[in-house]
């Protein structure tokens, strides 16, 4: 019921016959992708040719797919975003911007930084600035708004900043 690649025809008005003489018993030979089980996600974001996603279970820990590959999520790509059991809901939202990708906690910030497996890390960029809910993010010219109990934010390649904090900073 899995499909795996077999060989790739160039053009998409081409017809070819395609002779292979590999018997039944060489198949074994031939790696097949690893798959892995994706996660039950409560969010996700596609970033660096990657689905990027929250378990409903690991509300502590991000995972990811392997690049260009959406369906394959080995068990070994996932990073802990901030301190694990710090809160019952974990990760609130997951922010990606052009070059970088963010992760709100109610009580921190974080990004992941890296290009490839072996170098994702998690990096706290605020202990006093979090992210409500997914809800409250939105994304606009590699600038990142959310909403936290206090006002209104953006991230963007300057930090963030509070840019609620004159007029409005009362009705929060």
């Amino acid at each position: 019921s899995t499909y795996f690649p077999w060989i790739d025809v160039d053009g998409n008005i081409l017809t070819q016959s395609v002779s292979d003489d590999r018997t039944d018993a060489t198949l074994s030979l031939v790696a097949a992708p690893v798959l892995g089980t994706p996660p039950n996600a409560s969010l996700l974001a596609s970033w660096r040719e990657r689905l990027w996603a929250v378990d409903r279970a690991e509300v502590d820990h991000a995972r990811y797919s392997e690049a260009g590959q959406m369906w394959a999520w080995p068990s070994e790509n996932d990073i802990l975003i901030g301190r694990e059991g710090a809160d019952a809901r974990g990760i609130t939202a997951i922010m990606a911007r052009r070059d970088a990708l963010g992760f709100g906690r109610r009580e921190s910030l974080n990004q992941v930084t890296g290009t490839i497996n072996n170098n994702f890390r998690s990096v706290v960029l605020s202990e006093n600035v979090g992210v409500e809910s997914q809800e409250t993010v939105c994304i606009y010219k590699d600038t990142a708004y959310f909403l936290w109990k206090d006002g209104v934010y953006t991230w963007d390649q300057n930090g963030i900043k509070c840019i609620s904090d004159t007029k409005v900073r009362s009705w929060f």
